[in-house]
């Protein structure tokens, strides 16, 4: 029997039970239960403030997921990407939306701390091409997932709205950290590759009716602290 079809077979076993490869019972127990206590330990990592609110379902809700996987790839790193997935296509937190962001959030935070940081600074010119560093996101959400721990679950929850952050590794601290965009900064940052920064910045400008010669002096200022922080390379 191949490797493939082994492995295929095992996690089969470990998800609904029987024994096609006519392991040894006893083994084959104990493997299952190592394999959901490491899954439910390493998302539990992932997703602290998730597991933390969503405390007397997680447990099921783990169990599920693992029920549900083929478990194709080997690496740990992959299953809260599968998980979510699973969470979405479910659809589980349809009467907690902002589950769903804080969900993302916390995956981000890790994806986003497990990315190497640009060694390199580069150069600000607006004639320059950028794009956003493989250590940073640009996402939008739509509750205030960076603002819980002050503001807490209650008032998180019901701040609904629209929510653009850069996410980024900070390449001093390599600590996680985010910066809160204006609508007008966050389209052009989902632009870069389209052009060079001054033609991004001015069409973009027209459409936000905003007056770009006013205030460029800021948005160098902006630019500069992106670069600075690896955020566009």
């Amino acid at each position: 029997m191949q490797y493939k079809k082994i492995i295929e077979e095992f996690y089969k076993s470990v998800k609904e039970g029987g024994n096609p490869l006519s392991l040894p019972e006893e083994g084959l127990e104990i493997y299952r239960n190592l394999i959901r206590h490491t899954v439910y330990e390493f998302l539990s990592s992932v997703f602290p403030l998730t597991k933390k609110i969503t405390e007397d379902k997680w447990e099921d809700l783990i169990e599920s997921f693992v029920s549900s996987q083929n478990f194709t790839s080997p690496y740990l790193q992959d299953l809260p990407f599968h998980f979510i997935e699973y969470i979405e296509k479910k659809d589980v937190f349809k009467d907690e939306e902002y589950l769903k962001d804080l969900l993302r959030y916390e995956w981000l935070e890790v994806e986003i701390f497990n990315q190497d940081v640009p060694l390199k600074e580069s150069e600000f010119s607006w004639q320059n091409t950028y794009r956003l560093s493989n250590s940073a996101r640009a996402v939008v959400f739509q509750y205030p997932v960076h603002h819980i721990s002050q503001i807490g679950i209650t008032s998180f929850k019901h701040k609904k709205g629209r929510y653009n952050l850069i996410i980024y590794q900070n390449p001093e601290s390599f600590e996680v950290e985010y910066i809160q965009l204006t609508d007008f900064l966050y389209e052009i940052l989902n632009s870069l590759e389209s052009g060079n920064l001054y033609k991004i910045s001015t069409e973009i400008s027209v459409k936000y009716s905003v007056n770009l010669e006013l205030i460029s002096n800021h948005m160098e200022k902006f630019f500069k602290t992106l670069i600075k922080n690896r955020i566009i390379i």
